[in-house]
């Protein structure tokens, strides 16, 4: 089922959610607001510490500024992307400082009149 959702171009919340793997999910401002447990196990971050924080405690220092950039130009709805809705290869911060090279899979979906992001991260690398 993962593969299914992370190459269907009409994956959503609920599919990403459902597969399996990794899930992130931040609203507009990049505050996150649901992690599932297999993100806790791979990238040894517990919900405690990341829900209602920037998703940029999860990025590596090279790329914060990019990413905030990215999130003040998100437009509603959103237009066509090259990070939405394409696997993309990226590195992701570990609780404990290393990082992981994971194909990250993002949406963006507009829930109850507010749009946020939903992502799954498939690890492609060992901790580093």
């Amino acid at each position: 089922m993962a593969s299914d959702a992370q190459h269907s171009t009409t994956a959503n919340y609920q599919s990403l959610k459902d597969s399996g793997l990794p899930f992130i999910v931040a609203n507009r401002l990049g505050m996150v607001c649901e992690i599932n447990e297999a993100f806790e196990a791979i990238f040894g971050w517990a919900r405690r510490e990341l829900i209602g924080e920037s998703l940029s405690q999860i990025l590596p220092a090279a790329h914060k500024m990019s990413h905030q950039l990215a999130f003040s130009r998100f437009q509603v709805p959103p237009t066509q992307s090259a990070v939405l809705g394409h696997p993309l290869q990226l590195a992701t911060r570990c609780a404990d400082g290393k990082e992981i090279v994971s194909e990250h899979f993002i949406i963006a979906e507009e829930r109850a009149g507010e749009w946020y992001f939903a992502a799954t991260l498939k690890p492609l690398t060992q901790p580093a």
